[in-house]
């Protein structure tokens, strides 16, 4: 009698077993790399999403049904979950504009690393003190300044006003406006300044446009922006 119920259990245990083990191999966990254009959507496989979150809402959102939105150029770790599956998208948002070349990628590398970047060449300095290169796209004058590590930390674009309407639209895919100070207009890369990693100040200056780039960490310890924009 014993011997059966021993038998009796161990049959029970070893149902139960299986059947954690089938409901187990029922939910899949699915990782992928995804990119994403700024003016397109992305779509998740059709489910009934019981969570949906982005990790970081300032690059892309998600909505419940599964519609990933690009906000700002950048990355951000896209997870949504229904009865079956738990989707972790590895998401790269793209810019749709390439008017100039985006400095802000550049603050804290060497020159050697910024050249494997983005090809750039130098041209003869006009003022000793920064390192110019040719324009890569529409820019009128690509400067970078060096610190005393060789790391560049803030840089400078000129532009022919007549791009004025296309600078705007590519800075606001990677920035938000985040203030006006002193005829300035501050961008930053992030929803909130302790969060950002690059600021751009924007201003008219004799006819051209100029955007300086700066690390929040140069930014705050300048009182004066006119000194790094020759005014």
């Amino acid at each position: 009698m014993k011997k059966t119920l021993f038998y009796v259990c161990l049959l029970c245990c070893s149902a139960l077993l299986n059947s954690c083990g089938d409901d187990d191999n029922d939910f899949q966990t699915i990782r992928q790399n995804k990119e994403l254009y700024m003016n397109n959507t992305m779509t998740l496989p059709a489910g009934a999403y019981t969570s949906a979150s982005s990790s970081n809402t300032f690059v892309a959102t998600v909505s419940q049904g599964g519609i990933i939105t690009p906000q700002h150029v950048g990355t951000a770790v896209i997870n949504a979950v229904n009865p079956n599956v738990h989707y972790i998208y590895n998401l790269t948002v793209l810019p749709s504009r390439t008017t100039f070349t985006d400095l802000g990628q550049f603050i804290g590398k060497t020159e050697k690393e910024i050249k494997a970047l983005a090809a750039l060449r130098n041209m003869p300095s006009t003022n000793g003190r920064d390192s110019l290169y040719y324009p890569l796209q529409n820019e009128d004058r690509i400067a970078l300044r060096y610190n005393s590590e060789g790391k560049m930390y803030y840089g400078t674009l000129y532009f022919n006003t007549d791009v004025t309407l296309r600078v705007t639209e590519q800075l606001e895919e990677y920035y938000m406006e985040w203030k006006q100070e002193n005829g300035y207009t501050i961008y930053i890369n992030a929803a909130t300044y302790e969060d950002a990693t690059a600021v751009v100040a924007r201003k008219l200056i004799n006819g051209m446009e100029r955007l300086l780039y700066l690390s929040p960490e140069t930014y705050d310890l300048i009182g004066d922006l006119s000194d790094l924009f020759g005014q």
